[in-house]
């Protein structure tokens, strides 16, 4: 049984909430390790087949980065 958000979907809604309703915020940072990536891409994943957030790829300093916006 679900216990609700874990970590790193907290940490991705807490975000959120702290930007305005038309601004997103990149999920994963340059000085992520490797697992911390994974780990928080999975999060936004659930996050958003669960309708909470909506995902896009955005190019980010010449790079593909990974952006949540509210639903």
């Amino acid at each position: 049984m679900s216990r609700g958000p874990g970590v790193s979907q907290r940490l991705i809604l807490d975000s959120l909430q702290a930007v305005a309703d038309d601004c997103g915020v990149q999920i994963t940072e340059p000085d992520n390790t490797p697992a911390e990536s994974v780990s928080l891409r999975r999060a936004a994943r659930r996050l958003a087949c669960l309708g909470m957030v909506r995902l896009e790829w955005r190019v980010i300093d010449g790079r593909r980065r990974l952006t949540a916006w509210r639903a």
